[in-house]
């Protein structure tokens, strides 16, 4: 799951003022004084997220919960909290700090996007889908947002929200024209809508991408491409399932996945 790395406003603002003293020409012997409390808030919420980084849940929670007490308004504080809640697998937790967070910065897409994550860990689909695309009328060009929207397009048996999806995959292709995960996902989506041209036209980027592949990835989207042309949707998207399969495994297909997803495989 995505740790916020955004520090706290106070830390901003106090950035910012040292700034505009420095600017309006503070004399350099003249010292900008911080606050023991801002500078205790700004140790301890970046101290936490060095312990959420590698794992350290309950470091990460003290920290955070010193950070919190001392600037109990910043969302930033609050929405890592929550992340150190689903570490823990206490949900109900991670929702209360999430709902705080939120309340603070209602328009912030990253939290309706983190929101979205945690309804879908907990197997909330329909509200993992609101909050995606509350995601998206707060930031529009929001990539994780949109790929995680259009995987939650692809469990329902509705040909148009399949269609919906692979707009969303087309338009992620047109940011990131060669990302491995995107191309692939927009491969199956493409054949279980038996879309001839949009599986044709992924299959040629993705050959054009594979010289350096495993032999037996080459041979499986050489299958596909071969099932397209047969009109055997079903025998694509098999074929494309079994070339991720292998792709998963390249360093390359895992970077690519990073820039749309927070899922690890």
């Amino acid at each position: 799951m995505t740790i916020w790395r955004e520090p706290p406003v106070l830390t901003l603002i106090g950035l910012v003022g040292v700034m505009s003293l420095a600017a309006c020409g503070t004399p350099r012997d003249q010292t900008v004084s911080l606050s023991p409390d801002y500078q205790e808030t700004v140790r301890a919420f970046h101290q936490g997220l060095a312990s959420l980084d590698v794992g350290l849940l309950e470091d990460a929670e003290i920290l955070f919960a010193r950070a919190a007490a001392l600037s109990p308004d910043e969302p930033a504080i609050r929405a890592n909290l929550a992340l150190v809640h689903v570490g823990f697998g206490d949900d109900v937790a991670a929702e209360v700090e999430l709902e705080m967070a939120r309340s603070l910065a209602p328009d912030n897409s990253e939290l309706a996007f983190l929101g979205g994550q945690l309804a879908s860990f907990s197997a909330r689909f329909e509200e993992a889908e609101v909050l995606f695309r509350e995601t998206l009328v707060l930031d529009p060009g929001h990539r994780l947002g949109r790929f995680a929207l259009a995987q939650q397009l692809e469990r329902s048996d509705e040909a148009d929200r399949w269609e919906e999806a692979q707009q969303l995959f087309a338009s992620l292709l047109v940011d990131l024209p060669d990302n491995l995960t995107v191309l692939v996902e927009h491969l199956r989506i493409a054949a279980r809508r038996e879309d001839r041209a949009a599986a044709t036209a992924t299959l040629d980027r993705l050959m054009a991408l594979g010289e350096r592949w495993p032999p037996v990835a080459v041979t499986q989207l050489q299958a596909a491409s071969g099932a397209v042309e047969a009109g055997d949707f079903a025998q694509v998207a098999t074929r494309a399932q079994l070339a991720r399969n292998v792709l998963v495994r390249l360093a390359e297909f895992r970077k690519d996945q990073t820039a749309v997803s927070v899922s690890a495989e």
